[in-house]
């Protein structure tokens, strides 16, 4: 079965890159490309499943190295449907969005269940406030920024148009029209599983009064029953 995108995935297409840029694993001119230092470089690569970029090197060696974006970054998007996207797109037309550094680092939105749902199955961090807004801070607002290719709020049209455009494909499909950076498939296949919870279980209580608890086997019947033994006349 497929595996989701994961971060040893990650490490080994960032060197792959590298290899095909420079000709060799050469770390030195990979810092020097990115602006990012040597050891936290090899850090990422040696240790992806301890250590991961920012947000904003993350973005950066995705589009210097035409490599997906990093796991940490990327969203269930097959998950959901394009009807659940275009929903997700209809209610950021009434978000407010705070961009600093030109990264977007802020989208508030007003509170509803239908379109939050969406948040949740793609597994976008998000908090609610007062149940007035929808809060989505940070890291995962720029990661879901960058994966909608989303700069202002004017973007929005063009990203509702793409998705009609497009409806016939599935979601994952649709973001990599829309986004400038490769995203990979970060679900795989779930395995789904349920159990009760024993502790909340409440306490079986015997009806009746029983002084004793009598082995009478099968003369008992299916319930061994003490009165139906009683009646077969033997145990």
């Amino acid at each position: 079965m497929p595996p989701g995108y994961c971060e040893e995935w990650w490490s080994l297409e960032v060197e792959h890159a590298t290899v095909d840029l420079f000709g060799a694993l050469d770390m030195e001119k990979l810092s020097d490309l990115l602006e990012i230092p040597n050891t936290e470089l090899n850090t990422f690569l040696k240790n992806p499943l301890s250590s991961r970029p920012k947000i904003q090197q993350a973005i950066n060696i995705s589009k210097k190295l035409k490599v997906p974006l990093h796991p940490s970054y990327t969203y269930h998007w097959k998950t959901i449907s394009p009807d659940n996207l275009l929903m997700l797109i209809g209610w950021m037309n009434s978000m407010n969005i705070v961009v600093e550094n030109n990264v977007v680092n802020k989208i508030i939105l007003p509170f509803d269940e239908a379109p939050k749902r969406v948040l949740e199955l793609l597994g976008i961090e998000h908090t609610v406030v007062n149940n007035e807004y929808v809060v989505i801070e940070k890291e995962n607002s720029a990661a879901l920024a960058v994966s909608l290719n989303l700069k202002e709020k004017e973007d929005i049209k063009k990203i509702r148009a793409a998705i009609e455009e497009n409806k016939e494909k599935n979601v994952l499909e649709i973001i990599n029209i829309i986004s400038e950076i490769p995203i990979r498939d970060k679900s795989g296949v779930f395995i789904g599983a349920r159990m009760g919870r024993p502790e909340k279980a409440k306490m079986r209580k015997l009806t009746g009064s029983p002084h004793v608890l009598f082995p009478v086997g099968e003369q008992g019947g299916r319930l061994r029953s003490f009165q139906s033994a009683f009646e077969k006349g033997f145990i």
